[in-house]
């Protein structure tokens, strides 16, 4: 049978693409399992994430962490759709050899559909009519220059497939064009939309949203195929349905941070398009560094390409002539939809405080995606496809003599291979940096070494010290290397869920009841109301530079020593008689209690009208701006350390918390100042947070001043105290409660 023309090209383009994967990747590309990106951050997690659906998953709900609630597995960046596929193999094929090599699996996949990727870009191009020499250098180069080869070192696994928008837009393009198979295609288009889109909502949003757009501009621009262009509307607007109709159902019930952080803050600029720190401009004129996020490097060949282009439509109107019609309506529909994507990437339109505050507060889907500088990625690959198809253009219509035709392709090759040399070569340096510790045999072999201390079938999960919890809007604690690493080796190798979460839109209250597990132990642990009180937790004590918490601390002196391995111990906790163990503990505090006349300083706004939400029952200041609040003098105190403590609202209407400084004045005159860390603090109760920090009084100090700032919404604060270290402070809210307090830690009722 002989090959036609573009199934030549489309096997050479997916061979030479191989061949550049192996340049980049090296040996990792015929051993993908032998090597990891990342050992910490969102790559070790998505690695956590994969091995433990593969291994123990049984649907869409992810049982590794946030025990016992858990997560669902399209809400996390878990590569859901293959560890879903690859759970299934091993339910249906125990021990095949996918699922007893999922990294390595995954690895060779994605490296496969880098070479892919390409070679179906170079089909785009050729049913755009592009010339066949053109088609193979933009078809490499853009795939070799994409954005989501950066994902790879960043650990966004994920996001890390360029042939996501070659494929879509070549199947767009086809049913566009009306071709005999557009309803096979449409399909076609749908499930690679829902395939990726579930693996990771942003795929669905930037691909889906383009060729929405795209569809609609065609319909103004070129209204032929009206049957087609409605049926790609219909089909793409029903994955973007599906995807979020699975979100919601799968997701189990959660009071998640309604109005995200990240969009203003990772918005992309034009330096991040032109000469980001990624680009081949920015190595030879020194250019600024950019946004990890926010940055998107369309190439040399692209901007010049380009910017003549614009110039000839400003100077001529009508330049490109030789476009057929119906390519010229397709790459214009692509562009203009691409620039509209880029306008949200910048963020432009939500700066103003005005659409901020009425938009922003009202309709919370418009700064919900955090990364928005991912928005620019469909410009990227639309102003490639463009400049392909004008280039194209130029050179059939000047009708260039063979000796200027030739040596501009070479030109034009040689800078595509000169700039994605320096990005995925140079600098992105693709090749994976660490010998992998998730073999399945590593992973054995630990699970056979606990088994000599503990019985795995006692215990229910896995605690981690210090507490490890993050990725939510309003916890910023920083994780223990030891304690992530080993805690998530442990819990693949067992099947053992975490109580821990790292979790980009963990809820509020889950992610609180997990922190307060090692709250002070005056405050009740919710936690102990949801699990099995007779079935141990298994504590992981990673080697720290800092001191333990007194709550953190408590768990480990309640807890049974198991082992000592190299930087982490294993304890053993029971539940019940943690919480007898509380219970007897408040009780003994309670037993000699006695009001004390010793010198404090509290402020309980007992005299405010706010009563809605409280903490005891008694009045809340609330803070609606920055502001600065008088404190005491301090030559009442004994002591020249005091310690500062508050009770902070934590709401889930938006992201963000203010800061706290204790400001010490001689007179009028500035000293010092003390920030009161938010973030840290492990002391919650009902989504109060209590926070406190040491104040070291300087000699001359005369008073003290809170000042507040980073204010975006509405906060409450209640029951600010100033006591001397070390003392004991007991004091009753007599007038609207019958709260009591101990050293300002809230005492439960009883």
């Amino acid at each position: 049978m002989k090959l036609s023309k573009n199934q030549i090209g489309f096997t050479a383009v997916f061979l030479i693409s191989m061949l550049l994967v192996y340049f980049a990747v090296g040996k990792a590309l015929f051993h993908p399992d032998d090597y990891v990106y990342t050992f910490g951050g969102d790559g070790a997690f998505i690695y956590y994430n994969l091995i433990f659906q593969t291994l123990y998953g049984h649907g869409w709900i992810l049982e590794n962490m946030n025990y016992p609630v858990f997560e669902s597995v399209f809400m996390t960046d878990a590569q859901a759709s293959f560890g879903l596929l690859f759970s299934f193999l091993e339910s249906i094929f125990p021990g095949n050899f996918i699922t007893r090599h999922p990294i390595g699996s995954m690895h060779l996949i994605q490296y496969l559909l880098i070479a892919f990727g390409a070679a179906i870009s170079y089909l785009l191009l050729r049913n755009l009519n592009v010339s066949n020499w053109l088609s193979v250098i933009f078809g490499i180069g853009l795939v070799f220059l994409s954005p989501q080869l950066e994902r790879f070192t960043l650990g966004h696994f994920g996001l890390a497939f360029p042939i996501l928008f070659p494929l879509a837009l070549l199947l767009f393009v086809k049913i566009t064009k009306g071709t005999r198979r557009y309803f096979l295609h449409s399909f076609f288009l749908l499930c690679v939309l829902l395939f990726f889109g579930l693996n990771n909502v942003y795929c669905l949003i930037l691909c889906a949203g383009l060729i929405l757009l795209a569809t609609f501009f065609s319909f103004w621009l070129s209204p032929n195929e009206m049957k087609n262009k409605s049926l790609i509307i219909a089909l793409t607007s029903l994955s973007v349905i599906l995807v979020f109709i699975t979100l919601k159902i799968s997701a189990p019930e959660s009071d998640r941070i309604e109005w995200q952080w990240g969009y203003f803050e990772n918005s992309i600029e034009l330096k991040s398009l032109i000469y980001p720190q990624t680009s081949l401009l920015s190595k030879l004129f020194h250019g600024p560094p950019t946004n990890v996020e926010a940055r998107v490097n369309i190439g040399i060949l692209n901007i010049t390409i380009l910017s003549i282009s614009f110039l000839m439509v400003v100077l001529f109107r009508k330049p490109f002539q030789w476009i057929s019609k119906l390519n010229a309506s397709i790459i214009l529909s692509l562009f203009i939809a691409s620039l509209i994507m880029l306008f949200y990437a910048s963020g432009r339109a939500l700066q103003s405080d005005f659409i901020q505050n009425v938009l922003g507060d009202k309709i919370q889907i418009l700064t919900m995606f955090k990364a928005s500088g991912r928005f620019a990625w469909p410009f990227y690959y639309c102003s490639w496809i463009c400049s392909a198809v004008v280039l194209n253009s130029w050179l059939k219509g000047f009708k260039l003599k063979s000796n200027f035709k030739y040596p501009l392709l070479i030109s034009v090759g040689v800078l595509a291979f000169a700039e994605c040399y320096y990005y995925s070569y140079k600098y992105l340096n693709l090749k994976p940096q660490y010998g992998s510790p998730y073999k399945l045999s590593v992973l054995s072999s630990i699970k056979n070494d606990v088994q000599k201390y503990v019985d795995l079938n006692e215990i229910q999960a896995i605690y981690c010290l210090p507490v490890m919890e993050g990725w939510n809007d309003k916890f910023h604690i920083k994780p223990n290397f030891h304690t992530e690493y080993n805690a998530t080796k442990l819990s693949m190798a067992t099947g053992i869920p975490m109580i821990n979460a790292m979790l980009s839109r963990i809820g509020l209250s889950d992610a609180s009841r997990a922190i307060q597990f090692a709250a002070h132990p005056l405050f009740k642990k919710d936690l102990l109301e949801l699990i099995d009180l007779e079935k141990n937790i298994l504590l992981i004590f990673g080697e720290s530079e800092s001191d333990l918490t007194l709550g953190e601390q408590y768990l480990i002196d309640q807890s049974t020593f198991l082992k000592e391995y190299k930087h982490y111990s294993l304890h053993l906790l029971n539940p019940k008689e943690l919480m007898n163990a509380q219970m007897a503990f408040q009780d003994s505090i309670k037993s000699r209690l006695v009001q004390t006349e010793q010198h404090y300083f509290l402020r309980d706004f007992n005299d405010q009208e706010t009563t809605n939400p409280t903490l005891d029952g008694s009045p809340v200041y609330m803070i609606a701006n920055n502001q600065s609040m008088d404190l005491c003098e301090v030559d009442n105190f004994n002591s020249d350390t005091l310690v500062c403590s508050l009770y902070l609202k934590l709401t889930n209407e938006k992201y963000g918390v203010p800061y706290f400084y204790v400001n010490q004045f001689a007179n009028q005159q500035l000293l010092n100042k003390t920030r009161i860390q938010i973030p840290n603090s492990r002391d919650i109760v009902d989504n109060w947070i209590r926070i406190s920090e040491n104040i070291f009084l300087d000699s001359t100090t005369t008073h003290l001043k809170l000042e507040i700032g980073d204010v975006n919404q509405n906060f409450y604060i209640d029951n600010l105290n100033i006591q001397e270290k070390n003392s004991s402070l007991y004091i009753e809210n007599r007038q609207f409660s019958k709260a009591k307090y101990y050293n300002n830690y809230l005492m439960p009722e009883g």
